[in-house]
């Protein structure tokens, strides 16, 4: 019975690891898309007046 209790524990705490790294790369995967976006809005922002489109690029 104890052996079983202890093998939950461990799926249960290896499971919330798995859930806090996903959380972790979720994060950084939006603040890098927040980061993107407001260098486009910056950028977009510099060309008023200027009749020039700006020319968007991924910056990784």
């Amino acid at each position: 019975m104890r052996s079983a209790l202890a093998a939950e524990r461990r799926v249960h705490r290896a499971r919330r690891l798995v859930l806090a790294a996903s959380s972790a790369d979720a994060d950084r995967a939006n603040a890098a898309h927040a980061r993107q976006e407001a260098l486009l809005d910056e950028a977009l922002a510099e060309t008023f007046p200027a009749s020039d489109p700006i020319s968007p690029s991924y910056i990784g």
